[in-house]
């Protein structure tokens, strides 16, 4: 006589009522902060010379950076959750996350001193913020290109995924572009965001945002 061992279910967790719309909150987080960054870099001045930085769209754009920071920050977790909820995609989303929130800081400083200073004393303001920009700019390459890999394995928007890798391509070769270093920044930076607002949109159409079928 044999016994049948019957292989016991593994339990999934099912969102409830309350979850799901926080999921999709979160996923209209990721597209309105994606959206809000990239009109930002699209309408920035290409440099941060005087007449530019006395352009009257220079506060307006230093504003719509803090927003979609803010806006990002609320969506990232949601990002976390579905490249896979593990130690890789807290790592890569926590770069995106230190990223992100280190730009509220800079900006403000940028567009309310500005103002207020000569050409001079802006470009030492600059220089003062130039350790803070290096932190800010290797966790949001790594981030960025963590993320674009986990996007590539893990879910189906492998289009998406690849604008991420090529947006930390672009940025990493800003130096080496031919003219003005502000449009390969803004390529850089403007494909990132659309990418991320692409994402949200994405999951924001599932019916239940919140669970793995809908990556």
């Amino acid at each position: 006589m044999s016994a049948t061992i019957t292989p016991r279910p593994i339990p999934v967790h099912a969102p409830t009522h309350h979850e799901v719309p926080s999921a999709r909150l979160r996923a209209a987080a990721l597209v309105a902060g994606g959206l809000v960054s990239a009109a930002g870099h699209v309408l920035h001045p290409l440099d941060h010379s005087e007449p530019a930085r006395a352009a009257a769209r220079f506060e307006l754009v230093h504003y719509l950076f803090i927003v979609g920071a803010m806006l990002l920050l609320a969506g990232f977790p949601l990002l976390r959750d579905r490249l896979g909820g593990d130690r890789s995609a807290a790592l890569y989303v926590g770069c995106l996350s230190v990223a992100t929130m280190i730009i509220p800081t800079l900006v403000a400083l940028e567009a309310f001193a500005s103002p207020h200073v000569d050409q001079e004393t802006f470009d030492r303001i600059s220089d003062s913020a130039a350790g803070p920009g290096a932190i800010s700019t290797v966790a949001l390459i790594l981030g960025t290109l963590g993320c674009g890999l986990l996007a590539w394995r893990r879910t189906r928007h492998r289009v998406v995924a690849a604008a991420l890798i090529a947006s930390v391509i672009v940025l990493v070769l800003v130096p080496a572009l031919p003219g003005r270093e502000g449009y390969g920044i803004i390529a850089s930076l403007g494909l990132l965001n659309v990418a991320l607002a692409t994402l949200g949109a994405q999951w924001a159409r599932r019916s239940n945002p919140g669970s793995a079928v809908s990556r």
